[in-house]
């Protein structure tokens, strides 16, 4: 229970805090965005891209665990 308090703590509510914060957040995205940057990336209202900006999330793929980051993608 200590570790999962401490994962959920640091990923996922400190990420919805970025999410619900009263004014726009703008995520200005240049190159490879993986992971925790995707953490970072998606929980923006606005995400402007550079012509070389590539999303990946290898977290389950690679890494083998499940993403614990919030995430909303877009699809």
């Amino acid at each position: 229970e200590g570790a999962y308090a401490r994962e959920k703590e640091i990923y996922l509510e400190i990420t919805e805090r970025w999410r619900n914060a009263p004014k726009p957040t703008i995520a200005e995205v240049q190159g490879a965005v993986v992971a925790g940057g995707l953490m970072l990336a998606w929980a923006c209202d606005i995400i402007v891209c550079s012509t070389d900006a590539r999303f990946r999330d290898n977290t389950a793929a690679e890494m083998g665990i499940p993403g614990v980051e919030f995430f909303s993608a877009p699809v």
